[in-house]
């Protein structure tokens, strides 16, 4: 049900780079609004070739952090996870394809939370993986390969797709600062 759902979903943005961002980056973006008086996810919303979606397990663990985030803002970024993984659990099998038959590779152990993020990218290739989590991106390189890569990367990446946009050039120096002293975090695969 979930899987049709998603595609439904995902059919809307044919011809869009739409990315999936995990708890840490979305809160990392936080931090950089905060800090820069700018406003990541207005900006994204700004850009006609960009989506970005969250899965509905990392808008519960948004909801029930430490800011209580309530949702309003991205009832439209929603997507469900397709994984019915016991969440007390962390997993480090990854499965993949090869030639018909599946296998399954032992990578970082990562939440379940961050498994059904790999697992619903890889069950659609259009959805790119963001993330500010070193186990999970090392993880998920392996499995998606360039359809997975760090927060400080994103706003670089989407530069090349707008280089004339004055808020993505403001937000770049921004996130250079924070990057520079550490607290935004430094991924940058």
């Amino acid at each position: 049900m979930s899987y049709d759902l998603n595609v439904s979903k995902l059919s809307k943005f044919k011809g869009k780079t739409i990315f999936l961002f995990d708890s840490s980056t979305f809160c990392r973006y936080e931090e950089l609004f905060l800090y820069s008086g700018i406003n990541f996810f207005e900006v994204l919303g700004k850009l006609d070739r960009i989506i970005f979606l969250l899965t509905n397990e990392v808008i519960v663990e948004l909801m029930n952090g430490p800011r209580k985030l309530h949702p309003k803002f991205l009832l439209d970024h929603i997507i469900n996870v397709e994984g019915s993984m016991d969440h007390s659990l962390k997993e480090n099998r990854f499965l993949y394809e090869k030639k018909g038959k599946l296998h399954y590779m032992v990578l970082n152990k990562v939440s379940a939370v961050d498994w059904n993020q790999v697992l619903l990218c890889q069950n659609h290739s259009d959805l790119v993986l963001v993330t500010n989590d070193r186990k999970l991106l090392k993880s998920s390189k392996v499995i998606l390969g360039d359809r997975s890569f760090g927060a400080a990367s994103l706003i670089y990446k989407l530069l090349e797709m707008y280089p004339d946009d004055t808020d993505l050039q403001s937000l770049e120096i921004k996130s250079k600062e924070l990057f520079k002293h550490g607290r935004l975090g430094n991924i940058r695969y």
